[in-house]
């Protein structure tokens, strides 16, 4: 069965989180909804955001689709916590615009607009702290084939 292209770009997002280095522990995970614990951290969570049509040419559909990832991170200090989360948010911002068009498979990636609420519930009396950072992926398939880039 051929992989749609919306979820061949998800899995080289993943994977590119995946290769984060220099963070002990750290997990990659998608669409997480159950709270994390603060055995969970160090934690990214990627979430597919919107998907808008952006179609300038003809023989192509072109896509905007958004992925935030959100970043969890603890210490045994306030402070810690803090500059474990500084350094968590730098290292996907190098990951992610280190190639910016994912192995070949979008045209741009840009910074978005960040969400002001994480959708999950820190359920840890240890210091914890999250960020989410969003990015927009512009990416085309063949007309009408969502299976087939363009």
């Amino acid at each position: 069965m051929t992989t749609p292209c919306r979820e061949q770009i998800a899995v080289a997002v993943k994977a590119v989180l995946a290769g984060i280095t220099g963070v002990t522990g750290l997990a990659v995970e998608r669409d997480r909804v159950s709270a994390l614990e603060a055995d969970d951290l160090p934690r990214l969570i990627l979430y597919e955001a919107e998907e808008a049509g952006e179609s300038a040419f003809t023989g192509e559909d072109g896509y905007l689709l958004s992925v935030d990832i959100e970043g969890f991170a603890g210490g045994a200090a306030e402070d810690a916590a803090a500059s474990a989360l500084a350094t968590l948010r730098a290292k996907v911002d190098q990951a992610m615009l280190a190639d910016q068009t994912l192995g070949g498979l979008i045209r741009t990636m840009s910074l978005g607009e960040e969400p002001e609420d994480s959708p999950l519930e820190l359920a840890s009396s240890a210091p914890a702290k999250w960020f989410t950072r969003s990015f927009v992926l512009e990416y085309a398939t063949a007309e009408g084939d969502p299976f087939t880039f363009a």
